[in-house]
């Protein structure tokens, strides 16, 4: 086991703990990474999330959003109970619609099956926009939600 200090780790008052900051609603560029097709704990609802990574700011954002952007580690960006920024979608009869819109935007092949198509995805350059995510009292989180149906090839 490591040395850690848990004296000094617990000496903190909750007014000089930092809370981490998310970046502000934005458009950003990624590429997908990995994927993973699972079920939520509670009520076992299909998903399938993809990984985004390598981000960066989308150059069309204005300019007090690119500034504030400057000042945040891209690369610890985080979606709400993940290690890493993913866009989430729902495979129930009534939002599987967004998985194939998406599909359809990025890869094509509206007349191929989901199972073929998501291969495809992987190391595919989009945009997409993101919003902060905010706790009961509205406290910034520090992670940030992919707003999935605006997930397209980038542009730039």
């Amino acid at each position: 086991m490591p040395n850690v200090d848990f004296r000094t780790l617990l000496d903190d008052t909750s007014e000089t703990v930092e809370r981490p900051k998310s970046a502000p609603e934005c458009w950003l560029i990624a590429n997908i990474g990995q994927y993973e097709c699972a079920v939520t704990r509670g009520n076992e609802t299909p998903y399938i999330s993809f990984e985004l990574g390598s981000i960066e700011p989308h150059p069309q954002n204005p300019q007090e959003v690119l500034t504030e952007l400057e000042k945040l580690d891209l690369t610890k960006m985080r979606s709400p109970y993940r290690r890493t920024l993913t866009a989430e979608f729902w495979l129930t009869p009534d939002a599987k619609y967004r998985l194939t819109d998406m599909l359809d935007r990025v890869v094509g092949g509206r007349n191929r099956t989901i199972r073929e198509r998501v291969p495809e995805m992987q190391n595919q350059r989009v945009q997409f926009k993101v919003r902060p995510q905010r706790d009961e009292q509205g406290n910034d989180t520090g992670q940030n939600s992919v707003l999935a149906d605006t997930l397209t090839l980038a542009t730039v």
